[in-house]
């Protein structure tokens, strides 16, 4: 019973109506709970209001419902027309339902309990179509029955009065269709209803939630939010992923220690053995390792034998490495002399032609 639906069993009509029974009154449709429309879209105690909801079937929840009953104290109304208005809704107001069949007739008939407003041979319908009523009302002393169905004189249209203003409810929705209305004289049916709420009303609130549901996306997270259980569930499952992450981001967040690389101490070392063998003034001692050191270094870069060092050995290494003759024949001679006699300057002097060995063979 969509406000914009022309079908039959649409509420086209009705709903372009409400400008006429209420002249003056600003119409709004919406599509979000009761709870939202009143919390937010009302403002209590500045105008009359009521509130229209027509649905097959209804699933107010216990806020939308306390809400609900807080705008009608107030002093506003609300009409309610449903085939299922929701067992929650119905324990409230003590109230339940049922569906007679006219099993022997074409139609059904209803009508008003008014005087004023009952009409001689009531107003007819398709069968099986509007023939929900009410078999048990409680709270009789703040309910009055506003309609019946003929065929057995079960109330379909209930008044209750709560604070300053009332709340409607119908059981047979269907009587407010676009069919209905054009069917016969049955518009004058919906007029006669409706007219139980004020015509000087201010606001007119539409529901088409429970038509159409929220709107823009119906997302899995909107439909486990509107289940009592499911909501719980959620909100149980959110708060163990958050302890789960609080105690991880703890656990990573402890301080790793930095390790330090070992150190490479083999030049440290032969630093300190040089300054050691320096301080001590054995320049003797200090280049025989240095030539120890280079004759390794010609044994194992090209592959010489350096038991005898020549002219030929000279030569041949002197072809290999690059280096001119008469640096290699100076620094093994010198050599040889400084091993049994050196002094700080003729070892500096001999660690310089090393040097030149070094870059010009590396080179």
């Amino acid at each position: 019973m969509k406000q914009s639906d022309k079908n039959p069993y649409g509420a086209y009509i009705l709903y372009n109506s409400l400008a006429d029974y209420f002249p003056g009154a600003t119409i709004n449709s919406y599509r979000k709970p009761p709870y939202n429309v009143l919390t937010e879209a009302h403002a209590p105690g500045k105008n009359t209001s009521a509130y229209f909801l027509l649905a097959p079937k209804l699933n107010l929840s216990k806020q939308d419902i306390n809400e609900l009953l807080r705008f009608v104290k107030s002093g506003n109304y609300i009409f309610i027309a449903s085939l299922n208005p929701g067992k929650l809704l119905l324990d409230t107001l003590q109230l339940k339902t049922t569906f007679y069949q006219a099993l022997q007739k074409d139609s059904t008939v209803i009508n008003f309990t008014n005087p004023a407003l009952r009409r001689n041979g009531g107003y007819t319908f398709t069968k099986y179509t509007i023939d929900d009523s009410f078999t048990w009302i409680n709270k009789k002393d703040s309910a009055t029955v506003l309609g019946i169905t003929q065929q057995n004189t079960s109330p379909n249209f209930v008044q209750f009065r709560m604070g300053k203003g009332a709340l409607f409810i119908h059981a047979a929705p269907l009587c407010f269709s676009n069919h209905f209305m054009l069917t016969g004289d049955n518009a004058d049916y919906v007029n006669k209803a409706v007219s139980h709420i004020p015509s000087n009303i201010q606001t007119v609130y539409w529901d088409e939630y429970y038509k159409l549901g929220r709107e823009g996306a119906a997302t899995p997270l909107r439909v486990l939010l509107s289940n009592f259980w499911t909501r719980w569930a959620l909100r149980i499952a959110l708060l163990l992923m958050l302890t789960y992450i609080l105690f991880g981001m703890k656990r990573k967040q402890r301080i790793i220690p930095i390790l330090k690389p070992l150190e490479n101490k083999s030049l440290s070392f032969a630093e300190t053995v040089a300054a050691l063998y320096y301080n001590r003034k054995e320049n003797e001692l200090i280049v025989r390792k240095k030539m120890n050191f280079l004759t390794e270094f010609i044994r194992q870069r090209y592959a010489l034998s350096t038991n005898k060092p020549d002219d030929a050995f000279v030569e041949t290494l002197a072809r290999k490495s690059n280096v001119n003759n008469e640096l290699i024949s100076a620094i093994f001679s010198r050599a040889e002399h400084l091993q049994l006699t050196a002094t700080d300057e003729a070892l500096v002097a001999f660690n310089k032609q090393l040097e030149q060995f070094y870059q010009q063979a590396k080179a």
